[in-house]
């Protein structure tokens, strides 16, 4: 049994819970979500307001930012971020898209020296609906570094649009980024699109990215169902195992 006492229930969609974590909060949603949310004491922006914001205070906090689509409703956001001198900041985003909803989203980073930034992202594409985020990292100073983590779940007749950019001047040194994207494939006709991209322009840079596309392991569901469970319950187990791995931050 699942043990939700440490768990923010918002995420209905499939039944899979978001890991409590210590963060700063900020929601993006349609108005369907807001009372159960407010409860949880989560800090609500409505659909209208984008996000400007320069972190340079440094702060153990990680800032979760969740967008929540459903009923058919579009959501369009702008970040922007920047990460200050000497600064190291962790930064979730969470994204749940369902009932034919679209979140379309621009998340752009600025990292200045000795920073250091690592962004994890989880989604979800119910059936139907369509996700779509641009992250891009532009290292603007010297020994700067950037991780991106994405870890996607895509259903039947979704499409997930998924641009990671991380780029850096000529002259910059001691630069350091990585970008990997992750997505587990539930459907055959659920379409996913991950465009990584590195803009260098110098030698002294080391940026890497990797991608993998997977379904449910036959093995792993086989192994879970000799402990008696069955295979409904087994594919629930092994989809909250694998978006987990996005909040592990």
């Amino acid at each position: 049994m699942t043990n939700t006492k440490n768990k923010i229930s918002i995420l209905d969609l499939k039944e899979l819970n978001i890991p409590e974590i210590q963060s700063q909060t900020i929601v993006f949603i349609n108005n369907e979500y807001e009372e159960k949310l407010s409860s949880n004491k989560l800090k609500i922006i409505n659909n209208k307001s984008d996000l400007i914001s320069e972190i340079n205070n440094q702060s153990n906090d990680i800032l979760h930012i969740i967008f929540i689509g459903t009923n058919e409703t579009d959501i369009t956001k702008n970040i922007n971020i920047k990460i200050s001198k000497n600064i190291d900041q962790k930064i979730l985003i969470t994204a749940l898209s369902k009932n034919k909803s679209n979140i379309s989203t621009n998340i752009n980073f600025e990292i200045y020296e000795n920073a250091k930034l690592k962004t994890h992202l989880a989604y979800i594409n119910d059936t139907e609906s369509n996700y779509s985020i641009n992250i891009n990292v532009e290292h603007k100073e010297s020994k700067s570094e950037s991780i991106i983590f994405a870890k996607g779940i895509i259903y039947k007749k979704s499409t997930s649009k998924i641009n990671m950019q991380v780029s850096s001047p000529k002259e910059l040194t001691e630069i350091n980024g990585y970008e990997l994207h992750k997505v587990l494939k539930l459907d055959s006709t659920a379409k996913i699109i991950s465009n990584p991209n590195i803009i260098c322009g110098t030698e002294q840079a080391r940026i890497n990215h990797g991608f993998s596309l997977s379904g449910f392991n036959n093995e792993d569901i086989f192994f879970l169902q000799s402990r008696g469970i069955n295979t409904n319950d087994c594919k629930d187990i092994l989809k909250q195992a694998f978006i987990n791995e996005a909040y592990n931050i």
